[in-house]
């Protein structure tokens, strides 16, 4: 059932109703798909004008009912009560935290995959030993608080977890935590970054923390500047990999930092089979968290391709990678 809401809480009764009644034929003809739900809405104003998220599913018959569930745009709160049984995907975007909210609650034993799109907010799983799939977009101006909130409480958080997507900014090496947390089962990370032309060293902490890694993509995006910040962080120390057997970087320019960084993975993945590189940045919609239709059509046209090494990102930076690449790893430049 999807829902565009386009009226304030005061038609929060007739909106209750609505997805009451739906759930109800859901209980009586199995073959309605009515355990997806998606609620929206797109006045961003005074959070008091926000529908409320319905507080009857929390109920143990109705909320276990529902496998997916979306919002957008509503006043939230927590799902902290044992009625989510079912729920296997959460997403959340946009959502009004109510102000007495310190943490946001999430009890679903069933929960696979979990998407937070929004300010930063603090939270705290109850029961979700299931949960695998984790994807953390906040708005431009706090991409920073992303980072800080991976090198820090996420991986005790979510132990268990195995794909992450974050969408980050640099931030100064005097902020990165002195002991770095360990993301034990971590096997997939895809960093969605903005920059200003900073050095990415300090995403390499967030590769260290994660030592089963098989699969790192970094999709970069520079915004414009008068002053191209330069790197102020000290060199980053060689440190194995083992795992890491596929990479994928893009937006590329084949400017000092770009260089650095490949440089660095090249010379400390063990077992990489293969690093491929996109002038231009790949882009993932926000759900599903796929790539875009012209992204997917740029992966798939390198894919056909025999060869790309005739091609270069600027000129010699083919050939300072080059003489990296290990016997047996894959380049590819698009």
């Amino acid at each position: 059932m999807d829902m565009a809401i386009a009226q304030i809480k005061d038609f929060t009764h007739h909106i209750d109703q609505w997805i009451e009644m739906a759930i109800t034929k859901r209980s009586q003809n199995p073959d309605i798909g009515s355990s997806h739900f998606v609620i929206q809405r797109e006045i961003y104003s005074d959070g008091n004008l926000y529908y409320q998220f319905p507080s009857l599913f929390s109920n143990q018959e109705i909320g276990s009912s529902i496998k997916c569930l979306s919002l957008k745009g509503c006043s939230f709160r927590s799902l902290d009560s044992k009625g989510y049984c079912s729920l296997i995907d959460l997403r959340l975007k946009k959502v009004f935290i109510v102000k007495d909210t310190i943490k946001i609650k999430i009890n679903a034993e069933n929960l696979t995959t979990f998407l937070y799109a929004g300010k930063p907010v603090e939270f705290m799983p109850i029961n979700v030993p299931k949960l695998s799939n984790v994807i953390i977009r906040p708005m431009l101006e706090y991409s920073s608080h992303a980072l800080l909130y991976a090198l820090g409480k996420l991986s005790s958080d979510i132990p268990q977890m195995e794909s992450l997507m974050l969408s980050v900014a640099p931030i100064e090496e005097k902020k990165l935590p002195k002991q770095l947390a360990l993301f034990a089962n971590l096997k997939k990370l895809v960093l969605l970054v903005r920059t200003c032309g900073e050095t990415l060293r300090g995403f390499i902490p967030l590769l260290r923390s994660s030592p089963y890694l098989q699969r790192l993509e970094l999709h970069l995006s520079v915004r414009k500047s008068e002053r191209i910040k330069e790197g102020l962080m000290e060199r980053p120390s060689d440190f194995p990999h083992f795992h890491l057997e596929e990479i994928i970087l893009s937006g590329f320019s084949g400017c000092s930092h770009d260089i650095e960084f490949a440089a660095y993975l090249l010379s400390n993945v063990e077992n990489l089979k293969r690093l491929t590189i996109y002038s231009r940045r790949l882009y993932y919609e926000m759900i599903p968290a796929t790539l875009t239709r012209e992204s997917q059509e740029r992966v798939e046209a390198l894919a056909a391709e025999v060869t790309c090494k005739d091609k270069k990102t600027e000129k010699g930076a083919w050939e300072q990678l080059e003489n990296l690449v290990r016997p047996g790893v894959e380049l590819l430049l698009a």
